[in-house]
């Protein structure tokens, strides 16, 4: 039970109220079938009790909030945090059958650009020539350079307990997780911030949010992309500046940052209708979807490129698709 807690706290880095976390043990047959549904009183006493004296839980009273304690940063305020602005590049969009050729992190302390690390890779593989032809990487250009292997531990370290900022987040999030599945035996458990997800709550009335849109309506130099060092450079700029629009709209702390990404333009969370672990499972090649009401009524049918949002996601009091 813990653990089905903890993992679940892991991915809400704004934390989760008393009845969201009793809503989830109670409905998903975990504790249905030992305890009886709680009320209020009791479901506070239980998970006090279940989870008060584990060091890696910590509960906020006055906002009636649990937390895992490896997100205690995210009640820092901005001015004050430390983020590591990452990017990739790679021979495919599937790690596994694809691999890392290049990435590039950026340190961001007190809101200034820090310490960089940066370092092609060998992936043990061709690169398809598509790749080549975006990246001007090459099979010669890599042949000599370190594996993933020998320099995740230092790049592990680099990124520290630091939020994880990059452009379309779960792409380079889902590649360095795969290797810290293999070499860590467990993924990185530090949040991510995509400022992919901020422009497109920032700004609606941009047609393209890529990188390169995003930079050039910011006024960022756009050197060097398609590069990890570069990339993450501009993508580093452009965070900068998402930072203090973010913090003139009242958002202070790390946490709030961090769920804002996952809000719409009327302040409400997205809802996700289907968990993440099975997400990660759902092919991306093209299909259909139909979406359903809440009695499963027939609401629409659509057709879909892959996986990505909007399949998954619903404004639960529209009904409709979100753009995300």
């Amino acid at each position: 039970m813990r653990q089905k807690l903890y993992d679940y706290l892991v991915q809400r880095p704004g934390g989760a109220t008393s009845s969201e976390l009793l809503g989830l043990l109670f409905s998903s047959g975990i504790a249905a079938n030992s305890l009886p549904v709680p009320n209020p009183e009791f479901g506070g006493r239980f998970l006090h009790s279940a989870l008060g004296a584990d060091p890696h839980f910590f509960y906020d009273s006055v906002a009636d909030r649990w937390h895992v304690t490896a997100h205690a940063a995210l009640h820092q305020d901005l001015p004050n945090a430390t983020f590591v602005v990452i990017d990739i590049e790679t021979t495919g969009l599937k790690p596994g059958p694809a691999a890392i050729t290049e990435v590039a992190a950026i340190r961001v302390v007190e809101g200034q650009l820090a310490d960089e690390f940066h370092t092609l890779l060998n992936p043990g593989r061709k690169i398809p020539p598509a790749i080549t032809q975006l990246t001007g990487i090459t099979d010669d250009m890599l042949r000599d350079q370190p594996r993933i292997d020998t320099i995740f531990p230092q790049l592990h370290t680099f990124l520290g307990s630091s939020v994880i900022v990059a452009h379309n987040a779960d792409f380079d999030v889902k590649f360095l997780n795969f290797d810290a599945r293999r070499l860590l035996s467990a993924p990185l458990l530090n949040p991510s911030l995509c400022t992919l997800k901020l422009a497109r709550r920032l700004f609606p009335g941009l047609r393209s949010r890529s990188l390169g849109a995003v930079a050039v309506h910011l006024g960022v130099s756009c050197l060097n992309r398609h590069r990890a060092l570069g990339d993450a450079r501009i993508t580093a700029e452009v965070f900068l500046i998402l930072l203090e629009q973010l913090s003139a709209q009242g958002v202070t702390t790390v946490g709030q940052l961090l769920d804002f990404q996952h809000t719409a333009r009327d302040g409400r969370r997205f809802e996700f209708f289907v968990p993440r672990p099975t997400l990660e499972h759902l092919p991306e090649e093209p299909g259909v979807y139909r979406m359903l009401d809440g009695e499963g009524r027939l609401l629409y049918i659509g057709k879909a490129k892959n996986r990505v949002p909007p399949v998954t996601l619903l404004d639960v009091g529209r009904r409709k698709p979100i753009q995300t």
